[in-house]
């Protein structure tokens, strides 16, 4: 097979990675609820859909309820999620949010794994405490504020300090363990902005 061929082969399949990954990142919305807010030219906070959701989480970037328009989904609002021990990981999509508040998903114990876009530069005060299975955490950018307080900080064990000193990457650690180790770069779709499967 010449250059000409493999490059067309390549092509292709980054294609069709890319868009099963798009795919398969399709925002949950059966299971959000999304309040418009006229502030600050518009935005919807996301909420959960009942009392007790469960499975995987996509939260879109934006969003569009047929009244209001289109506009940024923000994920600040604390405590949204918290204690909702159903909700397995979170994706969160694009590039619109800046902040996960505090408290957003305090104590999810089926928590495993979760997806932080590049545009998150601060993360509240007890985020992801008493999230008890979380194991994976992926940073597509860097944070600059993880806050701490004497309430708690906003991730289980030493994950604050592993992701200020070490930047953009996947952490993980054993179940209830302490110690995060940082499992390298993350590879990014350059269409969707979400990590390629490994």
């Amino acid at each position: 097979m010449n250059n000409k061929a493999k490059k067309g082969v390549f092509l292709l399949m980054l294609t069709a990675i890319t868009a099963s990954r798009v795919f398969a990142q399709a925002p949950t919305l059966d299971k959000l609820r999304f309040t418009y807010q006229s502030a600050s030219g518009g935005y919807y906070n996301v909420l959960p859909a009942n009392n007790q959701i469960s499975g995987e989480l996509v939260i879109p970037a934006t969003y569009d309820d047929g009244i209001n328009g289109n506009h940024r989904v923000n994920t600040s609002t604390s405590p949204a999620f918290m204690n909702q021990p159903g909700i397995t990981s979170v994706i969160i999509l694009g590039n619109n949010m800046d902040k996960i508040g505090g408290q957003m998903f305090q104590n999810c114990t089926g928590l495993t794994s979760i997806t932080i876009p590049a545009s998150v530069t601060s993360i509240g005060v007890t985020a992801f405490i008493g999230c008890t299975n979380l194991t994976s955490v992926t940073f597509l950018g860097r944070v600059e504020v993880i806050s701490t307080s004497n309430a708690g900080r906003g991730f289980p064990g030493d994950l604050r300090e592993k992701h200020l000193a070490g930047g953009p990457g996947t952490y993980t650690r054993q179940r209830g363990g302490e110690v995060w180790t940082k499992q390298g770069g993350v590879e990014v779709c350059p269409t969707c902005g979400q990590p390629l499967p490994r």
